[in-house]
């Protein structure tokens, strides 16, 4: 038989571990819910950074496709905008070699000192007019169109109703060319840009090899050595493209000279280019302007184009309406503007 306190004993050891069965259960059940909310709150927070990350992702998306768009946008609209513009400018073209005189602006002949007279006194791509002129000639009122070296090859399709040129004493003109463009004045001048990337360095090499100087040019158009000039020395009948230019300065001065070296524009553009570049030149109204009588044909220009056209020509100062036809005899221009002027002081 178990005594009572063995009973006793046992029956306690028995609650004892029924308490602490009871006191783990519960401890169990406080981790898990524990660890449940902490999961939760975990997994909770998790999906409000992947939802912020996704948000900041899809808004930087769409700004960035929103950006590329409006680039694309802002690109065509650009495109469309030079393309129109470009189509502007030719439409004008266009108008514009159908319409009123041309002036052809030869280089170095005085263009330039007439060319800011002229309202469309610029070049083709720019909007006309270009200028405001005070006290405007005739000449600025009728003339539309503007030609330099950039528009030349306009030319061949022009259909003006004249045409006024810029000319000067040839000799005279090939020296002013050659020192304007020569390489080391382009440089002097601080006009790099000038200097076309696409200009050969052999080409720029063969004018500081070959003709340094004016002196050098000139004296490299002459004979071979000691030997005299001739006539023959110069013809240049090649072809701009069997121009060699090194080891052969007699040749290579004589192409710039003749206008086969394009980066020399002025001798490029001599008078018989541009007299090959004007349409049915035998059928057209040529005036002319010398440098050497500038102001003077000038105003022989305006006087004409004022009686030929019946425009105003009393803004045309020292020239009445009424000239001689023979424009290149300042000589005779000169007698009949004094016989009007003596005949308007007698009518005074």
């Amino acid at each position: 038989m178990i005594s009572s306190d063995a009973a006793y004993t046992s029956s306690s050891s028995l609650r004892h571990q029924t308490r602490r069965r009871r006191i783990d259960s519960n401890h169990k059940k406080s981790a898990i819910n524990r660890w449940s909310v902490e999961g939760i709150y975990s997994v909770f927070c998790g999906l409000v950074v992947l939802l912020y990350l996704w948000a900041n992702y899809s808004f930087l998306h769409q700004s960035s496709t929103a950006s590329q768009h409006q680039a694309s946008v802002n690109t065509t609209d650009n495109t469309k905008n030079s393309s129109n513009d470009l189509q502007s400018r030719f439409e004008w073209g266009r108008q514009q070699i159908t319409q009123g005189g041309a002036f052809v602006h030869i280089g170095k002949t005085g263009g330039s000192s007439l060319s800011v007279l002229l309202r469309n006194g610029c070049h083709s791509w720019l909007r006309h007019p270009c200028r405001q002129v005070v006290n405007e000639t005739t000449a600025s009122r009728l003339i539309q169109s503007y030609y330099h070296v950039a528009d030349f090859g306009l030319l061949p399709q022009s259909h003006h109703d004249f045409y006024v040129l810029t000319l000067r004493d040839p000799y005279d003109r090939t020296i002013s060319a050659f020192v304007y463009e020569h390489f080391r004045n382009v440089q002097a001048r601080g006009e790099v840009d000038r200097i076309k990337k696409g200009v050969r360095r052999d080409v720029q090499g063969a004018c500081d090899t070959c003709f340094a100087t004016l002196e050098q040019f000139v004296a490299r158009l002459g004979g071979h050595g000691n030997e005299q000039s001739s006539a023959e020395d110069f013809v240049y009948p090649h072809h701009q493209s069997e121009i060699a230019y090194q080891g052969d300065c007699h040749n290579f001065t004589r192409a710039v000279f003749h206008g086969r070296v394009r980066i020399f524009h002025h001798l490029f553009f001599n008078y018989r280019k541009i007299k090959s570049l004007l349409p049915r030149i035998e059928d057209q109204t040529l005036l002319v302007t010398r440098l050497e009588y500038l102001w003077h044909d000038w105003d022989v220009v305006n006087a004409f184009l004022g009686t030929e056209y019946g425009t105003n020509a009393e803004t045309v100062a020292g020239v009445a309406p009424q000239v001689s036809h023979n424009l290149l005899d300042p000589a005779q221009s000169s007698n009949t503007n004094e016989q009007q002027q003596q005949q308007q002081q007698q009518q005074q």
